[in-house]
């Protein structure tokens, strides 16, 4: 028996690519809709995996329920030999269970929502006589899809019925998904699209799910993102949706870029679902509207989520520092709602995520701008400027104003001392990359 990757045969393969950017009751992703038009554009195209334009679906802004569930159980009816459902939106929890949120979905109106166990059904019994079925996530919650879907309901519980089943997520089961403000894809996404699109140096031809998973996974991993997560079952991980463009004449071609980050900043995009953390660590979804004239700021993470912090390959602009007077010290509190500059603009704070892990931040300053992971209160971060001064921040405490999490003011500060100095520099607890 081979091992090695297989390409299914695209004229018996389907794919429906769901996106879902215009919410009514939640923040608008825009990038949700550019991430299947860019998908659809590499599964289609001849010299990767040559899917027929007919045979690739693409459902942008549902809002019924059949939106949805239609088009996949055609795809999977249809589909013979492959079928790739992918679906990027706001996810929602309902008792644990993930739900896919459509147009008008909100933590408070999940009668606008998909239960993720509807789609599940369709890809695990109605595309049975596919040996290869991918699903992919990008939303938040998504890893809550691991749960039983390797499993078939009832009677149909044989390894017929799911062999050949691989399901990549943007996140673990209690983590955000994030979008990059500016960037034209998600974070997760445009990872994907990376690896899909410039192959992977030294990886199989064709490209097998797993050497694709660990490239994307490697990818976000790198930025400080969230990790993603993956299931496969009964040689899932063989599937392949693309020939290796980093192997033979496709190497020729100049890699795309996907990540086109402005500043060193990602926020959460489901910015209607969270946790709030009980004595025990449990969790509840909760709902949030932000202003949308405050469009720098698209999310919010209670306790209990952790969102992770940003990295990128490109040098914000930073404010300048008006004073030069040192030492000095001042206090901010910042928090999920709004990133926070001190008095005289020089330096911003953010946050990107707390949980039990820590508290997650960024900060700009004039030389530099970097995240720090899984901070401590009490600890501190020292960021080195030039002519030897420094900037220290130390973590003092974090409040809790508001803890009902269903509350749409519901927010996660956190106090910050900011000291400048010169010359030698206290120790910093933690570094900020």
């Amino acid at each position: 028996m081979t091992t090695a990757a297989y390409l299914p045969d695209p004229a018996r393969s389907r794919a429906v690519l769901i996106g879902v950017s215009a919410y009514t009751r939640m923040p608008a992703i825009p990038a949700a809709a550019a991430n299947v038009a860019a998908l659809s554009a590499v599964l289609t195209d001849a010299d990767r995996w040559g899917l027929p334009a007919e045979n690739c679906r693409l459902v942008v802004d549902p809002v019924t329920a059949q939106d949805i569930l239609d088009p996949i159980h055609e795809a999977a009816a249809e589909a013979t030999d492959a079928l790739v459902v992918y679906f990027a939106g706001h996810g929602l929890l309902d008792n644990g269970e993930l739900e896919l949120a459509l147009v008008g979905g909100a933590a408070n109106a999940l009668h606008h929502a998909v239960r993720f166990a509807q789609v599940r059904r369709e890809v695990v019994t109605t595309a049975r006589r596919c040996r290869a079925k991918v699903v992919i996530l990008d939303c938040c919650f998504s890893g809550r899809a691991m749960s039983g879907f390797m499993a078939a309901p009832g009677p149909l519980a044989d390894h017929a019925v799911i062999d050949g089943t691989y399901l990549m997520t943007a996140t673990a089961e209690t983590t955000l998904a994030l979008a990059p403000p500016g960037n034209r894809y998600t974070a997760f996404t445009a990872a994907l699209l990376s690896a899909l699109e410039n192959g992977v140096p030294g990886g199989p031809d064709p490209l097998d799910m797993d050497t694709l998973f660990h490239q994307v996974e490697s990818e976000l991993r790198s930025r400080g993102q969230p990790i993603p997560q993956r299931r496969s079952r009964n040689g899932g991980n063989r599937i392949a949706l693309v020939r290796n463009p980093a192997t033979g004449a496709l190497a020729e071609t100049p890699a795309r870029t996907y990540e086109q980050p402005r500043r060193r900043r990602i926020l959460p995009w489901s910015v209607a679902a969270g946790l709030v953390v009980a004595a025990a660590g449990l969790a509840s979804a909760f709902a949030l509207d932000l202003d949308p004239r405050r469009p720098q700021v698209i999310g919010s993470t209670p306790p209990g989520v952790s969102a992770g912090p940003a990295t990128s390959s490109r040098t914000p602009e930073a404010p300048t520092m008006t004073s030069t007077t040192l030492p000095r010290t001042q206090k901010v509190t910042a928090s999920w709602r709004r990133d926070v500059p001190t008095t005289d603009g020089s330096v911003v704070i953010g946050l990107t995520g707390v949980n039990q892990d820590g508290i997650f931040f960024y900060v700009v300053t004039p030389e530099i701008s970097c995240s720090v992971k899984g901070s401590q209160i009490g600890e501190s971060i020292v960021v080195p400027q030039r002519d030897g001064v420094w900037i220290r921040f130390v973590l003092l405490k974090r409040l809790y104003p508001n803890v009902n999490a269903n509350n749409e003011d519901f927010d996660t500060p956190v106090e910050f001392q900011v000291q400048w100095g010169r010359d030698k520099a206290p120790r910093s607890s933690r570094p900020c990359q």
